[in-house]
């Protein structure tokens, strides 16, 4: 989703960086923030599945749908990062191809990869 919104010059209106515009300022550009606002939020709402759908179909702001779906979302899943590890573990090639075996199992490992908080690194001192 991060790339597409990139592409369309739309990640703003997502992370907050682009602010909505006052009615009452400038009626044109908060027009122009509104209709654009509005087709990001149909493009999320149509994206992923009905049943979160419904937990944010009555939001004002991309950026208010954004911060709900990570709040959402960011908590550490124990149960699925078991079950892709275990899936990791038992998976065989069998009959597979090795190509489609590979990306099943780099899939799997990307899959992972998403719950690990980041790595934060910190400047050192020079000498």
């Amino acid at each position: 989703m991060v790339h597409a919104l990139t592409v369309k010059k739309k990640l703003g209106f997502v992370d907050g960086t682009l602010e909505m515009s006052s009615w009452e300022n400038d009626p044109s550009k908060f027009e122009l923030w509104n209709q654009c606002n509005s087709m990001i939020l149909s493009w999320l709402s149509h994206s992923i599945e009905a049943e979160i759908v419904a937990g944010i179909v009555h939001a004002k702001t991309v950026h208010q749908v954004w911060e709900d779906l990570y709040d959402q979302f960011e908590q550490k899943n124990a149960p699925a990062i078991f079950q892709i590890k275990k899936a990791i573990a038992t998976m065989s090639q069998g009959t597979m191809l090795v190509a489609s075996y590979y990306i099943k199992l780099k899939a799997l490992w990307d899959e992972l990869e998403l719950y690990r908080s980041p790595i934060v690194c910190y400047q050192t001192k020079k000498h």
